[in-house]
């Protein structure tokens, strides 16, 4: 197959290449319409004849690219470019049986294209044929009897007669219109001098902005023929055109080339590379081919074949260091360029191909090629830009987040690490590459199970308790996870997911199950309880039992209030240490060990820390949450930064050390009202306490909290990376602290929060899913202000007017659109009306209905009744056009017309 593929390459035969093992190809013979006129219409055809086929000149000129212009074939065109066939012409003495043998062509397509080609032909013949039946009678012989000689073509002619519009107009948006030309029996400028082209106007697809843009492209084609060639002749007269009495001097690329313009300079100095001797190694490598593939071909060794493709290399680097200027004119305010863009430079696919593998190959500082995005940055450091995008995803990314929703997050993020060049969605595309998966809506590190999808969900729709058997829950999951994940099994039992949804989760309840992150439990409280079932002389122990022996206790330092949450929360902790049942823990008296032992003889011997990749690798079938239980139940067992657990020897402290950091953390708790963080503490520690980091090996803020967690514990409430006082009631975090900070302002705006958050040295990009997640407790009075929901009021009589003027606005309809203008005819209040407060007062006041809006959509929204079953704004979208557009009516003019109508249009549908 290799030897096929370069043997069909070498037929090409451009100029120093070694053919001579190949056998060569006979030159087509084309007749032409002329050829046809001059012999008599009634003469037999000969069997040559029909063996090549009769084209007029236009047909012969006819682009191969809208001849097989189908859906599914444009490999085939590239692959004849690259064989050097562009028009029609070049196809006559093609063997398409030829095809059968390149990669990618089955026989169903092979024997479409020969159809295709079949059908051109003989449609062009057919109408060659009606030409010569209308030749019964020699030609009129013309009054005069002599036979004019033809007039010498001049350049200028010469220029318009053979330049195809298709070169002119070689952007990729002006395709269309190029095809429209041909159409109308268009192919070079000579034809174009007559044309109107204020009739593109008319034209589908062809809006005002391109048919300037085509105007300008053609003014400026023919400035530069006049510059070098002066006006064109016409039919009265044909003066020759003298290049001496320009305004300015010719250029040395006028004088001594044959090209036409720098374009041509460009094209032929890059052929000039690739057509030298061995400059089809780059080609090949181009399309894919191996250094042995190449050797094999050219009976060299793989190494001189690599050699030979650094040379090319090396001389396209010169090349496109001599052209740098001619580069920067063509992508003038570009920050960077894709393989498209590049196809401009160049007259056919192939050359684009072979320029841009050498720019992917790093020869040029101006040119760096991020592979994981496919373009090439210009002017611009890629290992840079890659760190920047590397930080992002490491310091602002969860390993599993809905991609809609951090939109704007990463917008401000791209925006703050100067590469705003970068969209979105491409850096969606950079994640995929770099070996992140898309399920649904949902972007991942790793692939997600059902257990993931499980616990995702309950975190965002089912975040207190559920009843994993339940059907109507069962069904709602199977919905959202559809929805979000795709995930569409229809297959699958309930049952099946009922268990993996109560593996991920925690027993609460009799069938009823919740979060391990909803448990809170003091460590003290825990161990006991774990001392009291080891010292228990009964194998055998009733977790009722056990329930009652801590009630007292378990009421004041947890929230767990009764047996079957007891249940959860002890398998959660020692799931592998006890046999667990129903309604009784057993305990195993065989020898083994218990995990916990096993990692803690484990880490003792590494005399280090180890990391959760080397102890998954030498102890096969740790889990996380076996690591998490070892830390919390083996007082030998620390977590000793992110990923790293240790055993306790490796720390050197001395009492001094101790009382050295307490007295930080006191200082700082008395000096920020009896709350601090590691982010505050660390510059202290390193500062004031710089051998205790050196000695113990501390990096960090992240290894100094945990290090700080597992000493001082007992004096203080860690929760990362917060640190409190031992009487803290509850979990806290980051969104705690901002509920309480809003609290004590009564009302605040998210600037002034930022500015807070900022001061605490806490990341102030995380505040809107912080308050996200106080939505329940907080009040949006705009966009940008918030206050505690217990502290707004609103009267009766108020709330009253409001549902009055929202149930007759939607009349008879089971929606209603507002637009912000709209809520200028309110009721008035304390507060400037606007979509946030308007939302906040439904959702806390107005129970029977809901707003739909985009999350920063501050020009429109719906409301609904709280049972309209849409609840986003496409869908809804979607309804209004189904209920108020018939279906034969649809097009983009009354789409377009409608959403203005109802205040929602958006300039993309």
């Amino acid at each position: 197959m290799i030897f096929d593929f370069l043997k069909r390459f070498f037929q090409k035969k451009p100029a120093n290449i070694d053919t001579s093992i190949l056998p060569q190809l006979s030159p087509a013979e084309v007749r032409t319409s002329t050829d046809l006129i001059q012999e008599t219409s009634h003469t037999p055809q000969s069997e040559e004849t029909e063996q090549n086929p009769i084209l007029d000149e236009k047909t012969l000129h006819i682009e191969i690219s809208d001849i097989f212009n189908e859906k599914g074939l444009p490999g085939c065109v590239r692959y004849l470019h690259s064989q050097g066939i562009f028009y029609a012409k070049d196809l006559l003495n093609f063997d398409f049986d030829s095809l059968y043998r390149v990669f990618g062509f089955g026989e169903k397509k092979v024997k479409r294209i020969k159809e295709i080609w079949s059908n051109f032909l003989q449609k062009s013949q057919s109408n060659i044929q009606e030409i010569c039946m209308q030749i019964d009678k020699p030609p009129e012989v013309s009054q005069t009897n002599h036979e004019e000689e033809p007039s010498e073509l001049l350049p200028l002619d010469e220029k318009l007669s053979k330049t195809p519009i298709s070169s002119i107009f070689n952007e990729g948006l002006l395709s269309g219109c190029v095809k429209h030309l041909h159409e109308k029996g268009l192919y070079y400028a000579k034809d174009l001098l007559d044309f109107d082209f204020k009739s593109l106007y008319l034209v589908h697809g062809i809006g005002r902005k391109k048919v300037a843009k085509i105007n300008e492209i053609w003014n400026n084609f023919l400035q530069e023929c006049r510059y070098l060639y002066g006006e064109p002749s016409n039919e009265d007269s044909i003066q020759q055109v003298d290049m001496s009495e320009s305004l300015e001097p010719p250029s040395k690329s006028k004088i001594e080339s044959s090209f036409e313009s720098f374009d041509d300079v460009f094209q032929m100095e890059f052929n000039t590379i690739i057509d030298t001797n061995h400059g089809d190694v780059l080609r090949l490598r181009a399309y894919g081919l191996t250094l042995e593939d190449i050797g094999e071909a050219k009976g060299i060794t793989r190494e001189r074949a690599r050699q030979i493709e650094k040379q090319i290399l090396l001389k396209m680097k010169s090349f496109i260091e001599r052209f740098s200027d001619y580069l920067d004119q063509k992508f003038k305010d570009r920050i960077f360029i894709t393989s498209e863009d590049i196809s401009i430079l160049f007259n056919d696919d192939s050359s684009a191909t072979v320029f841009a593998y050498a720019l992917e190959n790093n020869i040029s500082q101006k040119f760096q090629f991020l592979k994981e995005l496919d373009i090439f940055l210009i002017d611009m450091n890629e290992r840079k830009v890659k760190n920047n995008l590397q930080d992002i995803i490491e310091n602002y990314l969860p390993n599993t987040f809905k991609f809609d929703d951090y939109k704007d997050n990463i917008n401000d993020l791209l925006r703050e690490q100067g590469i705003d060049f970068i969209t979105p969605d491409m850096l969606k595309k950079y994640l995929l590459n770099i070996g992140y998966k898309e399920q649904g809506k949902y972007i991942s590190k790793q692939k997600l199970t059902l257990a993931d999808i499980a616990k995702i969900i309950i975190r965002q729709h089912f975040p207190e308790k559920i009843k994993v058997n339940d059907p109507e829950f069962i069904r709602q999951f199977k919905m959202i996870a559809k929805d979000e994940f795709g995930f569409s099994r229809e297959k699958i039992l309930d049952r099946y997911i009922s268990t993996r949804i109560s593996d991920s989760l925690l027993l609460c309840g009799r069938g009823i199950y919740t979060l391990p992150e909803n448990v809170s439990i003091s460590k003290n409280l825990l161990l006991d309880i774990k001392q009291y079932i080891d010292d228990c002389p009964e194998n055998t122990i009733l977790f009722k039992n056990i329930f009652l022996k801590f009630q007292h206790r378990l009421a004041k330092e947890s929230n767990i209030d009764n047996e079957h949450f007891l249940h959860g929360v002890l398998k959660l902790y020692f799931g592998n240490e006890y046999y667990f049942n129903r309604d009784s823990i057993n305990k195993n008296k065989s020898e083994r060990k218990n995990s916990h032992e096993i990692l803690e003889n484990y880490l003792g011997s590494k005399g280090k820390p180890v990391s959760k990749e080397d102890i998954n690798a030498e102890l096969p079938g740790f889990t996380s949450i076996m690591l998490s239980n070892s830390v919390n139940s083996n007082p030998n067992i620390l977590r000793w930064d992110d990923g790293y657990y240790a055993h306790k020897n490796v720390l050197k402290i001395n009492d001094n050390d101790i009382a050295s950091l307490k007295s930080i953390i006191d200082r700082e708790l008395t000096t920020n009202n009896n709350y601090t963080n590691i982010n505050i503490l660390y510059p202290y520690v390193r500062q004031e306490c710089y051998d205790f980091l050196i000695r113990n090996n501390i990096q960090g803020p992240s290894n100094l909290f945990f290090v700080l967690e597992y000493l001082l514990r007992k004096d203080y409430k860690f929760s990362n990376p917060h640190i409190l006082n031992q009487n803290t009631y509850g979990r806290f975090t980051t969104a705690n602290l901002i509920y309480n900070f809003i609290k004590e302002k009564g009302e605040t705006n998210i600037r002034e929060l930022s500015s807070y958050i900022s001061q605490l040295k806490l990341n102030p990009n995380t505040i809107y899913n912080h308050l996200e997640d106080l939505r329940d407790k907080i009040f949006y009075l705009s966009s940008e202000e918030v206050m505690i929901k217990e502290n707004f009021s609103i009267s009766e009589e108020k709330l009253d007017a409001i549902k009055e003027k929202l149930n007759g606005s939607m009349e008879d309809k089971n929606y209603l659109i507002l637009r912000k203008q709209d809520l200028e005819y309110f009721p008035y209040i304390v507060y400037s009306w606007n979509f946030y407060l308007l939302q906040s007062i439904i959702e806390s006041y107005l129970p029977e209905f809901k707003l739909i809006r985009e999350s920063r959509e501050e020009s429109f929204a719906f409301i609904v009744k709280k049972d309209f079953p849409i609840n986003n704004c496409e869908d809804m979208v979607k309804h209004i056009v189904d209920k108020e557009l018939n279906r034969k009516m649809i097009n983009t003019s009354n789409l377009e017309e409608l959403m203005r109508e109802k205040g929602i249009f958006n300039k993309v549908l």
